[in-house]
């Protein structure tokens, strides 16, 4: 995550620009200057608690005692997975039910018991501010109590009535109403997950400022349709936006989206005169109440581009056409999420630039108010079947330009791994570029952005020989890398999968395609399979999907006819070469 000293420089970075471009006087800069010190300091002595907090949970990973089950289970294949309490925190937890347990149904009845159990809590990943997941090993469900009704969560309560009925209607997909109206995607399939997110457009269907912004104008267009006084729009826009809130589980990005819209109604206008100075306002606000939020991605996200756009304003003014609009907003959105993206996940989604231009109008003004307008024929105990069917025929639409988006998706931009300095270099060279862009002079923009783009692509690559060994777990792999870019794989890693279970791939996911995107590494020249066990090749046909293997080197022998005649087709379809390991020689000569 970004350290103390990162974001310190950040939020310098931009108060310069800003100031520069403002001519504000000593006095002001001054006071900006005093507001990086302090913030520094601020968020300094939180990072030291955290880190604190980490190292005692990684110290204590091993739990047994009691723990409540505060959501509806959600069960995919042989594993159920949902939110659980325990010692007054909230945790994620993943559990895996003998198959005699499994058969009586207890994994699904869990949702508001409290019982003895027995686990460890592992962090997502090593940073000090990665949320620690619990993996149930086992439950004692003869200790198994009722929560008591004052403890109840009436709002999850609501969930698991909304997700029941979901399941009587026609529609096909009702993970997709669940995720639009609360952002729980806990229901919707992994490759699905995939797919949005490697267009650019994850962001849809999780909660998001749009979300909010849309509901907002929902109510607002309904009520003073209706000649509802204004002061009784601005009290029904609260209580509906703080439920909300507490319906997405407080969702960093629907927070700021939320606390932002509170402030438009409810401050001084003289106080709103300028955009920025509003989300300045939020920001300091909220960072002061959930210091936390400032290390959640999509917190980041929705900061950073919501700035980019109003630093855009003049633009928007000087536009009359709306689709005009739409598309300055687009890339501008791009270019505000583009520096989040290469630090996390080092991975630029270009295809979102295209991909928003057709899916946020689609989301916007036709998926987000039909599901809001079934999520509250829900609580009427009639059928919609004509609705049901529409937003079938909506979602079949959507799957369709996925595919065709999917399709382009294969043209991948890794981004390295980046250093503070490299940041600061990125953070003011997309603000020239935004400074270009709203000053119309979009030839100078687009040349610089080519530029910009060209350095960050390849200048910061390492172009040295290495050896890495991956952690994957108990299996095996190794990445070897000469100086003139050249790749040479041994093993995927992998872990054997129980029956009913659903490979997650998450070692693919966090660990190999993480450590290829910060070395830049578009293919893979030569993957090497010794053996086909589970914790050497459990990883390949995701991997392969992923980037492009130009050949694949096995050892023939040790397949056995029906393997190796489908993976020599499956090796087919993605343009792979398969060959025996007899013939090494070529791999030599490239480390000779």
């Amino acid at each position: 995550m970004v350290t103390c000293q990162t974001s310190g420089t950040f939020l310098a970075a931009i108060l310069i620009f800003i100031a520069i471009q403002k001519r504000f006087t000593f006095i002001f800069l001054l006071l900006c200057f005093a507001v990086v010190v302090l913030s520094h300091f601020y968020f300094q002595h939180h990072e030291k608690v955290q880190t604190a907090q980490f190292n005692k949970m990684q110290q204590q990973s091993e739990y047994q005692g009691v723990a409540t089950f505060t959501q509806q289970p959600v069960k995919k294949g042989n594993q159920f997975k949902g939110f659980v309490n325990v010692r007054n925190e909230r945790f994620k937890y993943s559990y895996y039910p003998k198959k005699e347990q499994d058969a009586l149904g207890h994994g699904e009845q869990l949702f508001h018991l409290t019982c003895q159990i027995r686990g460890q809590f592992k962090p997502i990943n090593d940073h000090i501010h990665s949320p620690f997941h619990l993996f149930i090993k086992s439950v004692d469900f003869g200790s198994c109590t009722a929560t008591p009704e004052r403890q109840h969560d009436y709002l999850k309560q609501h969930q698991k009535f909304i997700t029941d009925q979901l399941q009587e209607t026609a529609i096909h997909f009702p993970g997709r109403i669940v995720a639009l109206i609360s952002g729980d995607v806990s229901q919707l399939d992994e490759q699905e997950l995939t797919d949005v997110k490697a267009i650019g457009i994850y962001h849809l269907l999780a909660v998001s400022g749009s979300h909010v912004t849309a509901l907002s104008a929902i109510i607002f267009t309904v009520l003073i349709g209706l000649r509802v006084p204004t002061v009784f729009i601005k009290i029904v826009l609260c209580v509906v936006l703080i439920v909300f809130g507490l319906y997405t589980d407080l969702a960093p990005s629907a927070v700021r989206s939320i606390i932002t819209v509170l402030f438009i109604l409810f401050l001084p206008r003289k106080w709103l005169h300028q955009g920025v100075d509003t989300l300045g306002l939020c920001f300091v606000f909220i960072s002061l109440i959930f210091p936390h939020f400032i290390y959640d991605i999509g917190f980041q996200f929705s900061f950073l581009i919501t700035l980019f756009i109003l630093l855009s304003k003049p633009l928007f003014e000087r536009t009359q056409q709306g689709w005009l609009n739409l598309l300055y907003l687009t890339f501008i959105a791009q270019l505000g999420s583009f520096m989040i993206s290469a630090f996390h996940f080092n991975e630029i989604q270009w295809m979102g630039l295209i991909s928003n231009l057709l899916f946020v109008p689609f989301y916007t003004f036709l998926l987000f108010p039909l599901a809001l307008l079934r999520f509250i024929l829900l609580h009427l105990p009639f059928p919609f079947y004509l609705l049901d069917q529409l937003l079938n025929f909506l979602f079949f639409i959507h799957d369709q330009c996925v595919d065709i988006c999917l399709y382009f998706v294969k043209f991948k931009w890794f981004i390295p791994e980046l250093s503070s300095i490299w940041l600061c270099f990125v953070l003011f060279a997309l603000l020239m570029v935004l400074h270009y862009f709203v000053k119309r002079r979009f030839v100078s923009a687009v040349f610089m952005f080519m530029i910009f783009a060209v350095i960050i692509t390849k200048v910061p690559l390492q172009h040295t020989n290495q050896l890495t060994m991956l952690d994957v777990g108990q299996g095996d792999a190794f990445l070897f890398q000469n100086k003139a870019g050249e790749t040479v794989m041994i093993d995927t890693g992998g872990k054997a999968i129980r029956e009913n279970e659903v490979n997650n791939h998450s070692i693919s996911k966090y660990q190999i395609l993480s450590t290829f995107k910060k070395r830049g590494i578009t293919k893979l020249d030569y993957l090497i399979i010794t053996h086909p066990h589970a914790d050497h090749i459990g990883e390949l046909d995701y991997i392969m999907t992923q980037i492009h293997v130009k050949q694949l080197i096995i050892n023939v022998d040790s397949f056995n006819p029906e393997q190796l005649a489908y993976l020599k087709h499956y090796a087919a379809k993605l343009d792979t070469h398969v060959s025996d390991f007899r013939d090494m020689s070529e791999i030599c000569q490239i480390y000779h």
